[in-house]
């Protein structure tokens, strides 16, 4: 064979197979250029992930629409001193009211400031709701329609020249309770500045639960009403400065006060002024004590269903003592006469009634409204064990 064949053929085998090789190489490493490319997407996308489900900055809460939710509001208000742009000495409400939504814009808040200012650019709000506007009184109102928010605000004028100002914000039907924003407006500086609540918790009487802020249209009285067995309601007097607890009001006071009058035993010293929580049957369910201002005409009731029920009643000769599960009132009633009158209860009822009494030697005992003998009865108070007097925490009655 000619040898220049034979070179020209080793030659050209020699070229294909780097070609070859070179494009081998080529596709693993298109391959791994791929596979690093699907990798790194895969990475990226996982950090997008991971950054969209970091919470938002405090600047950042705003929604869409450029609304706050009510319960953002509530948890950021005291980081912001508003600027009240047409503040004066003695700004009205909707002056007020409007600066407090620039700053904290809502639904319900919108809706407002658009009844009060037709002018007034904001963003959405709701359509067709009634809303109170009384500049004279420093009151506005949008109470609950339909499933939406609901507000109230109002202003006092503080001695000192500044102006107490409250918002009161609220969601009910997507759960969202009261929230209540104080502010002293500056009429010097023009601003709103945030004011701890003069709601204490130590006021409350239900710690947990719900809280039913009532602003007033007129006067200077803000009340607070708890969820609780009784109804109670707080009551705070704005005294030209501050509110301050004046005391507490009973939705069930006049129901409780007529079953005292009707009991035999009672002693009418007047009307009751104050109130205690007692859990005679340890039940996590309170009893309630109620005593005038004599501090020996009182009554204390447990309750059934929800309703108050005169359980036992004191008088100036009938003190009161306790043991676990009972209640007793016990005195000398007349002459020579001893008498003590016993409630017994467990798991929220009322078990037993058991009346004592005795004149000198004699001794007679009633359980359940049945006579036993003298032993029987002994015997039984005897189980109750040691009993002793309490003194509870006293609260104001507000009429």
């Amino acid at each position: 064979m000619n040898k220049k064949i034979i070179l020209f053929t080793l030659v050209a085998v020699s070229i294909l197979s780097s070609c070859n090789n070179t494009k081998s190489n080529n596709e693993a490493n298109a391959d791994s250029s791929a596979d690093s490319t699907s990798v790194a997407a895969s990475a990226n996308q996982e950090d997008i992930n991971e950054d969209t489900s970091i919470e938002p900055s405090d600047e950042e809460m705003e929604n869409q629409s450029g609304n706050y939710d009510v319960r953002d509001v509530a948890r950021l208000w005291k980081k912001r001193t508003i600027k009240v742009v047409d503040g004066t000495e003695k700004p009205d409400i909707v002056t007020l009211f409007t600066a407090f939504n620039n700053e904290w814009p809502t639904y319900v808040g919108n809706t407002v400031v658009k009844k009060a200012n037709p002018k007034a650019i904001v963003s959405d709000g709701y359509d067709n709701m009634k809303v109170t506007i009384d500049p004279k009184n420093g009151y506005l109102e949008l109470p609950m329609q339909g499933d939406g928010e609901t507000m109230s605000s109002c202003v006092w004028r503080r001695k000192n020249g500044h102006s107490l100002f409250v918002v009161c914000l609220a969601w009910p039907t997507a759960g969202v309770g009261e929230h209540v924003f104080f502010y002293d407006y500056d009429p010097t500086k023009k601003t709103l500045t945030p004011e701890d609540s003069p709601v204490l918790e130590s006021h409350l009487l239900e710690k947990e639960g719900l809280h039913f802020y009532t602003l007033p249209q007129t006067g200077k009285t803000m009340t607070v009403q708890e969820e609780n067995n009784l109804g109670t309601i707080l009551v705070y007097n704005f005294d030209g400065q501050n509110l301050k607890l004046a005391g507490y009001q009973l939705q069930w006071l006049k129901n409780m006060e007529e079953q005292y009058r009707q009991d035999d035993t009672s002693d009418v010293h007047g009307d009751f002024t104050k109130f205690a929580f007692i859990d005679i049957d340890q039940d996590g369910v309170d009893e309630v004590w109620l005593r005038a201002s004599d501090n020996e005409s009182g009554a204390i009731y447990w309750f059934s269903e929800g309703t108050p029920v005169l359980l036992i009643v004191e008088t100036d000769r009938l003190r009161p003592s306790f043991a676990k599960g009972a209640v007793s009132v016990s005195g000398a009633v007349g002459g020579p006469t001893f008498y003590t009158h016993i409630m017994t209860m467990s798991e929220g009822e009322v078990r037993h009634e058991v009346n004592h009494s005795q004149v000198y030697e004699e001794e007679d005992y009633e359980i359940d409204g049945k006579s036993v003998s003298v032993s029987e009865g002994k015997k039984f108070i005897k189980k109750l064990g040691e009993w002793k007097e309490i003194s509870p925490k006293w609260h104001k009655i507000c009429r």
